[in-house]
């Protein structure tokens, strides 16, 4: 793809001031591609990796062209823990209302169930996944969060009547509700001020031409129609080629469907004279003529509608780094060690071979090879106890190219945030339990920095966004749905407050708060912690002692279980297991049941069938034994 939108076969843009605006961006995007490239390249590879493609250009025919999955299974590891601390979670994030602010608009709750409506409108979760795929492998995870108008089809039945009888006819209606949309950007589509100041942000879109037709005559207040309908079939253009190296599948696509990439610019339009055309504005090119006239930001937060993150930061960087810059050098490294150990094992046993056409009857049988078990008629010219076909002695594998492979498997692993353990599979060395522990400890304290970075700078700033856009075009809390949420009459009343109102008391209501990746970590080194801890009093009868003077064993349970992330709610004992408790401590002290004989009678008559004196018989827990028993 050409660093210019413009490919010199598209009509020149001949508004004067039309073609100010379009001088303006193509030199920003000019400038963004120079700086990106370096980056860009580093990201081909690491996506040609994750699809299991390199280059064996340099093998000779018969060489082992085998590939090792080692960073497409790192990354799937990462993305599998993360989305775990989000998805196993019941509740993964909290919505607060700011110090100071006396009346929000909604509350803690209300505010919740509109966000998780959101959440599954855009299928966030597995947004998520995606994002955190291209964070990895392009350095950067990069969200759009803007919305559009969805149709909300209705059906009912009327009834009509016929010399048959009542005739039941299916109806539809189409209501229009504005609906957020969450879009994961491809890094090769995002165009930053590589300054890191800020001054615009650029983005290309492809769509068909008859997409961006049918939006103009949606929208023409946004976009000129005339100068669309004029762009034809040279705007039929693609940026396929990197698109299959991030999707690892080839496009498919027909002469006759028309494509056209959009150029959208976010930000403040400086010409090279340095006059400021449009402050915090947007505007749109493609192919070369102004389709969007700049105007001004029409979010009223005032920010381009992307949230960006990188997981590992570089300082004073725009682009930063992956994780997976260095795995997959590695892994590359891995392969090349890993075919020349294959390549080596195989000429072990298959060897190669001299053969003496002149002592061999028919030479000509040898050309494909000698087959396993062959037969090999020699003429007369052989010497008595001479070899017609001789083995040559050839490279042998050595212990030193094993050594070289495991330790390059190590760094890998090292690099990738990984290890033999955690990916399910026993190393090849006999490893102490205290060298697990502490291999363990590492990563987790390294995921516990990482996860922290994904969660405040990019999943918490991603659901303000999505707040913030929602509050200034939701249109329909008096909708079904949030009838169900609130309730009719509550219903109603958010429906009934201006847009304008609602989104000042709502962005100045909440904050936003994301723990669930770093919960997730802080329950296994809660386990280990208490572990540790019940390992110390059981071994002490004075310890022992002394806790149950001071704590309580049942919250202590609760806490071992939490940190397991067991459901207790599922495990509770209901109202019945708890008289059923209480008579059965009564009988062993021999008094009356608590609550008077009554209480009997509240007993399910399903104890009846019990066996005699079993609720006598059940031992009471003492703690010291259950602690030694954890």
């Amino acid at each position: 793809m050409s660093d210019s939108a413009n490919d010199g076969k598209a009509p020149v843009e001949k508004n004067p001031e039309a073609g100010r605006v379009v001088r303006i961006v193509e030199a920003y995007r000019k400038e963004a591609e120079e700086a990106r490239r370096p980056r860009m390249q580093i990201n081909d590879r690491n996506f040609d990796f994750y699809h299991l493609k390199q280059d064996y250009s340099h093998k000779r025919q018969g060489q082992s062209r085998e590939f090792l999955p080692k960073q497409a299974m790192a990354v799937e590891q990462i993305v599998s823990f993360v989305h775990q601390g989000l998805i196993d979670l019941g509740d993964w994030f909290s919505i607060e209302p700011k110090p100071g602010n006396a009346k929000p608009l909604m509350t803690r709750d209300e505010a919740r169930a509109v966000i998780r409506k959101c959440l599954d409108e855009t299928n966030f979760f597995t947004f998520i996944q995606d994002a955190l795929k291209s964070g990895l492998l392009g350095s950067l995870m990069i969200a759009k969060v803007h919305g559009r108008m969805f149709e909300n089809p209705t059906f009912f039945t009327e009834k009509k009547r016929s010399f048959l009888g009542s005739v039941f006819s299916l109806k539809k209606a189409k209501k229009e509700s504005w609906r957020c949309v969450v879009d994961l950007v491809r890094q090769r589509d995002f165009f930053p001020d590589p300054t890191g100041e800020g001054l615009y942000v650029l983005q290309d879109i492809e769509l068909d031409l008859w997409q961006l037709k049918e939006m103009a005559r949606a929208r023409p207040d946004i976009y000129d129609v005339s100068v669309i309908d004029s762009l034809g079939a040279d705007a039929a253009k693609t940026t396929r080629d990197y698109r299959e190296k991030e999707s690892g599948q080839p496009p498919v696509m027909h002469a006759f469907r028309q494509r056209v990439v959009m150029t959208e610019a976010w930000g403040t339009l400086v010409d090279e004279s340095g006059a400021v055309v449009q402050r915090n504005g947007v505007c749109a090119i493609a192919n070369g003529r102004l389709i969007r006239k700049p105007a001004p930001n029409p979010f009223w937060h005032g920010q381009p509608p992307y949230v960006v993150a990188p997981i590992f930061r570089v300082p004073h960087s725009v682009w930063h780094k992956a994780l997976m810059d260095a795995p997959t050098a590695l892994n590359q490294a891995q392969n090349e060690l890993y075919n020349l150990i294959l390549d080596s094992g195989l000429a072990s046993v298959f060897g190669v071979r001299q053969v003496r056409e002149a002592w061999i009857s028919n030479a000509d049988e040898l050309a494909n090879g000698i087959a396993p078990n062959a037969v090999i008629k020699v003429n007369t010219q052989c010497p008595p106890g001479a070899k017609a076909v001789e083995q040559v002695a050839t490279g042998t594998l050595g212990q030193e190219a094993l050594s070289v492979y495991n330790m390059t498997n190590a760094e890998l692993q090292a690099a990738a945030l990984s290890s033999d353990l955690r990916q399910g599979v026993l190393p090849s060395r006999s490893v102490k339990a205290t060298e697990v522990v502490e291999s363990s400890n590492s990563i987790t304290s390294v995921f516990t920095g990482v996860g922290k970075t994904i969660e405040d700078s990019f999943i918490r700033k991603l659901l303000e966004m999505i707040w913030l856009t929602k509050m200034q075009h939701a249109d329909d809390f008096d909708s079904p749905d949030y009838i169900a949420l609130f309730g009719e009459a509550r219903a109603r009343e958010l429906a009934a407050v201006s847009p304008e109102e609602r989104f000042a008391r709502t962005v100045a209501g909440h904050t936003f708060n994301v723990f669930g990746i770093t919960q997730t970590l802080n329950k296994i080194k809660d386990f280990r912690k208490l572990t540790s801890f019940l390992q110390t009093i059981s071994g002490s009868q004075q310890l022992s002692e002394e806790f149950q003077k001071r704590f309580d064993p049942s919250k202590l349970l609760d806490e071992i279980m939490k940190s397991l992330d067991i459901n207790t709610d599922r495990i509770k004992l209901d109202e019945a297991d708890h008289v059923m408790n209480k008579l059965g401590e009564a009988q062993r002290a021999g008094s009356e049941p608590p609550g008077g004989p009554d209480v009997q009678s509240q007993v399910p008559q399903a104890a009846a069938s019990s066996p005699e004196g079993s609720l006598a018989e059940i031992p009471r827990m003492a703690f010291p034994n259950s602690v030694k028993n954890a």
